[in-house]
């Protein structure tokens, strides 16, 4: 009984359980994001006409549906914000009980590149979506392994020290 209080315990599910699982939940999101909203234009890249009119030096080939600069799926959008909140956590509790902090600062700047306004000069509002959404990805994906390596795989899953 003291076994299963000890992986159950207020600490050990904040600092081993809840940024794996909410970042597996975001990437299982993404996944289907992209399934549904993904799309590439189709043009004819010698036609200045046609590249003007998709506006494809702005924004590229490669968009996801609705607004070009932001994410407009509610799911995904709440879901970014609870991992926000869930790094601010991890954070916090990292800070206190001595453990790796970097990946809980990580995993905050994946969630939150999406919602950053691009740094385009254009007055039209900046540049697509999806480069932001695939660093963030990138980001993800990595703090998501490195904390499931640092913290649950080394062993050290004993809560608190």
């Amino acid at each position: 009984m003291d076994r299963i209080k000890k992986y159950l315990s207020l600490n050990q599910i904040i600092h081993a359980y809840l940024l794996p699982l909410t970042g597996f939940i975001i990437l299982i999101d993404y996944f289907f994001l992209f399934r549904d909203h993904f799309h590439v234009l189709q043009y004819d890249s010698l036609d200045v006409y046609a590249r003007a009119k998709l506006n494809i030096e702005e924004y590229g080939a490669m968009r996801l549906s609705g607004n070009l600069t932001r994410i407009n799926d509610p799911l995904t959008r709440n879901l970014l914000i609870i991992g926000i909140v869930v790094g601010l956590v991890v954070f916090i509790h990292s800070c206190f009980i001595k453990r790796p902090a970097f990946i809980a600062l990580l995993f905050i700047f994946g969630c939150a590149l999406p919602f950053l306004s691009s740094m385009s000069d254009s007055v039209g509002g900046g540049s697509n979506v999806i480069s932001r959404v695939l660093i963030g990805i990138l980001m993800l994906i990595t703090a998501t392994g490195c904390y499931f390596y640092f913290i649950t795989i080394s062993g050290d899953t004993s809560g608190v020290k």
